[in-house]
């Protein structure tokens, strides 16, 4: 539903150590996960850049770009916003933007090359 509310933001601070790993783990072991698939992803995404070529560089690369967005927006911020849409709309309105960039020659108009 909503997120915390300032008080309980205020109250988890005054917690020790333990008892925020106790009430927390969940979240600390979310964004773990979320960091792990972020390296994952982006050592594919290097390789993927390196070595591969055809429809595996043109299209698999694009799709995995869009989900590792995703884990490093989720590993930075360990709740989900109030709003579970909002982040995955976000990132979608992006990769479309990127997307009809590439599609009108946005580097070429502008003489980015390698």
């Amino acid at each position: 539903m909503c997120s915390a509310t300032l008080k309980e933001r205020v109250d988890r601070g005054s917690k020790t150590h333990t008892e925020q790993m106790k009430n927390g783990g969940v979240e600390v072991r979310k964004r773990i996960g979320f960091a792990i698939l972020f390296i994952l992803l982006l050592a594919t995404e290097i390789l993927i850049g390196m070595y591969a070529t055809g429809w595996v560089r043109s299209y698999l690369g694009d799709v995995l770009v869009v989900i590792l967005l995703y884990a490093f927006a989720r590993m930075m911020s360990p709740e989900k916003p109030a709003r579970r849409f909002i982040l995955p709309t976000v990132i979608l309105v992006f990769a479309f933007i990127v997307e009809f960039l590439q599609l009108w020659g946005f580097c070429d108009r502008f003489g980015i090359t390698n």
